[in-house]
């Protein structure tokens, strides 16, 4: 399936209320969507259609389900805890797969959600096959030593002021890096600017954020 959302980035504005040039108005794809998109073609064999692979999508993102759904060399899964869109709820924390059932993970700003975020790592490196792989992002502020996590915060505004978010219950510092290690991944961490172009950074309003590639 070939899709060249550059050329529709390169169109349209995006624009979500209170943030202008964010979600796309044909793919509804915020940044970090669209960060994916190039990181996907340019550092790992999702679209490879000679290699069979197993998905597990958490929190699905409607512009990305159709699009793994309907790749045939994908053995494709949305999971959620919550979301009737998702095909099967699942409490991340205890995902009901036995070890090693998936070739790949797909998982963005799902964690600062769940309490207990490291037994989440350690269920997804349970699940990933050897040699599999995961996509995964936070909001994360490097210029944090430490972790800002405070799971009893039941004030929303103070949640929005610290967290970013009322749903949030961390925002996460550089030493998140420390919980991928104890989990048990390797990680390679990505910007934009390391395989993009700065004109295309620009066009797609791509964000300053990392994402990460874990494998087992």
């Amino acid at each position: 399936m070939q899709i060249s959302f550059e050329k529709i980035y390169a169109i349209f504005f995006f624009r979500e209320k209170n943030r202008e040039g964010v979600i796309c108005p044909v793919c509804s794809s915020f940044e970090r969507h669209r960060f994916f998109w190039f990181l996907m073609k340019e550092k790992t064999d999702l679209l490879n259609s000679q290699k069979q692979k197993k998905m597990l999508h958490i929190a699905p993102e409607k512009c990305f389900t159709e699009i793994f759904s309907n790749l045939s060399h994908i053995d494709y899964l949305s999971a959620d805890l919550n979301s009737p869109e998702a095909m099967e709820k699942i409490d991340i924390t205890d995902i009901n797969y036995p070890d090693e059932s998936f070739d790949v993970i797909y998982s963005s700003h799902v964690l600062e959600h769940v309490p207990d975020d490291k037994k989440a790592l350690t269920e997804f490196y349970r699940v990933l096959k050897p040699g599999g792989w995961m996509l995964l992002s936070i909001p994360i502020n490097e210029n944090l030593e430490v972790t800002d996590a405070d799971l009893e915060l039941d004030d929303p505004q103070e949640r929005i002021r610290r967290f970013g978010n009322v749903d949030h219950m961390r925002v996460y510092g550089i030493d998140f890096e420390d919980k991928l290690e104890i989990s048990g991944f390797n990680f390679e961490k990505y910007y934009p600017a390391d395989f993009v172009s700065q004109k295309l950074i620009k066009k797609c309003n791509l964000p300053s954020q990392p994402v990460y590639i874990c494998k087992k």
